[in-house]
């Protein structure tokens, strides 16, 4: 006779940070604190298509590039 320990048949999900932060956002756009633009920014990485990642990853370095260089000045 084998003993087996008891395992819960329910797993608790945890919502993705990503999704959070998407949700929080949309609720400013809808209120008008926020851009459209901004809104694009915040839509969780995970969905998008490969190249719009690296799109996405590419603009935030050269952003983050140029805002260096003017810190620099």
């Amino acid at each position: 006779m084998s003993v087996e320990t008891f395992q819960p048949r329910s797993i608790l999900c945890q919502e993705d940070p990503q999704n959070i932060s998407f949700r929080i956002k949309t609720r400013e756009w809808v209120h008008g604190q926020i851009s459209q633009e901004e809104l694009r920014e915040s839509y969780p990485s995970y969905l998008l298509s490969m190249s719009e990642r690296g799109m996405r990853f590419l603009r935030r370095k050269i952003f983050g590039l140029s805002e260096k260089a003017k810190v620099v000045k």
